[in-house]
């Protein structure tokens, strides 16, 4: 059975929830989905210790062994990247070490080209800062060298693009 398990990391409003439903249908895979949004629900506001308790569970979540292949509906990019964006300060050091140490098979990175939706848990609807943004998780990708495709487009052109990025990581394998 396969166990690859590959990330959905990117800008808010970009489909990675709806990218992540196609592919685990697609694959007949499993998901772990995005903790903030359980977690976020019944606030209306929230604190640095409350991306800290989440981060946790992210890294609980990410330390459970695969069965199958399972998509993340996000990582601790995100978390790392809203973070140090909304308090213009580093993660704790032990929540950097998981960061670091964290590893996909592969990581899908939407580009910010679907149009925002407003939803009480997004933030940033500026689309310069959606650009600025991007960069920064590509430039995040790029430094610890992780493995990652960029998914552009609409609709099934988006969820084409990924299942052919998946495919061809397992062909190689």
């Amino acid at each position: 059975m396969n166990q690859l398990q590959i990330a959905l990391t990117g800008v808010e409003s970009v489909g990675k929830t709806t990218l992540t439903n196609a592919l685990v249908q697609h694959y007949k895979a499993q998901a772990m989905y995005e903790f903030a949004r359980e977690y976020l629900v019944a606030k209306t506001t929230y604190t640095e210790a409350d991306v800290v308790k989440i981060a946790v569970e992210q890294i609980r979540r990410q330390a459970i062994p695969p069965t199958c292949m399972t998509f993340f509906d996000t990582e601790l990019t995100v978390i790392k990247l809203w973070y140090e964006t909304k308090y213009q300060t580093p993660l704790p050091a032990h929540i950097q070490q998981a960061y670091i140490a964290q590893t996909f098979d592969l990581y899908l990175l939407p580009y910010p080209d679907l149009a925002w939706e407003a939803d009480p848990q997004r933030e940033i609807p500026d689309r310069q800062a959606r650009y600025i943004l991007f960069e920064k998780y590509q430039n995040a990708l790029q430094a610890l060298q992780r493995p990652y495709v960029i998914i552009r487009g609409q609709g099934q052109a988006r969820i084409s693009q990924a299942i052919e990025a998946i495919d061809a990581l397992i062909s190689q394998r």
